[in-house]
């Protein structure tokens, strides 16, 4: 029977990552060869975990292929069919990731039948779907952890561009503003020929530069220009919520919302999808078109998540389906009980050491461990002096 087994991750090494973060906060030795941006634990196809399974390492995508009731849990399987509905990581960003957006479940659906019919391959650069799902995702910062959420109210974006002298330069831009039509204003800003662009960005530059000490979105935008230059993405900070999380602290992201991770260290928790609609900072596929389909217009301010205490655990409160969030803090005399029914867990340890017992098996881990507490499992306890984060799928 499948109980609690140790995993082997794999790490994605993007140029945006660092070549020390993940590596500090696994235990390992630093700096990296390369820059090393997300650290991946699950079974997605691109980059399953391997499980210790009887002794022998084997891939976590097979053996829930194999054996998804026990894997996963019953309740799991009748939800969400016999995957691992999340993907957990640990994302460490230096630079900036591309803006983007994720497409809702019907979305998702429409636009890989879209493609698939137009035999455009699930690999290829310019494929916007390259499954079926959606992508809600949750953020928790181990790290300050700054980043782009979410349009600004038209009302503040104009008085923005007002303010920087832009109106002049682009006036179909501040029109659209001065309707309020968000819609308008962004599929103007992106459609602008080149020429135009340049000028708007150069007296941009040189409006934010004097700005910058008192003000973070103009220090963002001279960040965004040092490394990537006259993308369209680099003016972002003035019409998207620039968002600093304290450690400590997190945020959801559903379908629709327009952002970007600019810097920090975190935990990121997501549906088991690689849909992304990029629309800007980034060298590979922009589709405006398809981007301005699923963006959501509203300009709602990010709102944090609230957390509470419950069996031992921190739960980070989350609004999807097929996933949870909890930090575990365990100390000498006060272990976690997990009972009841559940479905499949991941839990990693960043900080300490202990052990996990369930029935007969006991797993001893330290910081940068990670292991896998299978659905079937009807308890287990977590004891040592070690904090862990646990991605479960709410039951």
């Amino acid at each position: 029977m499948l109980t609690i087994h140790p995993l082997r991750n794999q790490i994605q090494a993007y140029s945006w990552g660092s070549r020390s973060a993940l590596a500090e906060l696994l235990g390992r030795p630093v700096p990296a060869e390369e820059p090393q941006a997300e650290l991946w634990m699950g079974a997605h196809p691109r980059a399953p975990s391997s499980i210790r399974v009887e002794g022998i390492w084997r891939s976590l995508a097979d053996v829930v292929a194999e054996r998804p009731e026990e894997l996963l849990g019953r309740r799991v399987v009748e939800r969400h069919g016999r995957e691992l509905p999340f993907l957990f990581k640990v994302l460490a960003a230096e630079r900036a990731l591309s803006i983007q957006a994720h497409p809702d479940r019907e979305q998702a659906a429409m636009g890989c039948r879209r493609e698939d019919a137009l035999r455009v391959p699930r690999d290829a650069a310019r494929r916007n779907y390259r499954d079926d799902r959606h992508k809600p995702e949750v953020l928790y910062a181990l790290t300050p952890f700054r980043m782009l959420r979410g349009f600004q109210p038209a009302a503040e974006i104009l008085a923005r561009l007002r303010d920087l002298d832009l109106c002049s330069i682009a006036p179909e831009l501040c029109e659209a503003l001065a309707a309020a039509d968000l819609k308008g204003f962004f599929t103007a800003y992106m459609s602008l020929e080149e020429e135009r662009w340049r000028h708007l960005l150069s007296v941009a530059l040189s409006r934010a530069e004097a700005r910058a000490a008192g003000d973070a979105g103009c220090a963002c935008v001279l960040e965004l220009e040092r490394q990537f230059a006259a993308d369209r993405g680099v003016l972002a900070p003035l019409f998207l919520h620039f968002v600093e999380l304290r450690a400590g602290q997190a945020i959801f992201t559903g379908p629709g919302v327009l952002h970007s991770y600019v810097s920090g260290l975190g935990i990121e928790l997501m549906a088991n999808s690689d849909n992304v609609v990029r629309g800007g900072l980034t060298s590979k596929h922009v589709d405006v078109g398809e981007l301005v389909e699923i963006l959501r217009f509203e300009p709602r301010p990010p709102r944090l998540l609230s957390s509470g205490a419950r069996g031992g655990a921190c739960r980070i409160e989350s609004m999807a389906e097929e996933f949870a969030l909890d930090r575990l803090e365990v100390t000498v005399g006060t272990a976690v009980e997990a009972e009841g029914e559940r479905g499949v867990e991941i839990l990693l340890c960043t900080a300490g050491a202990g052990t996990a017992t369930a029935q007969d098996s006991e797993l001893t881990f330290a910081r940068g461990d990670s292991f896998l507490v299978a659905g079937r499992v009807a308890s287990y306890r977590v004891a040592g002096t070690a904090t862990l984060f646990r991605a479960r799928v709410p039951i």
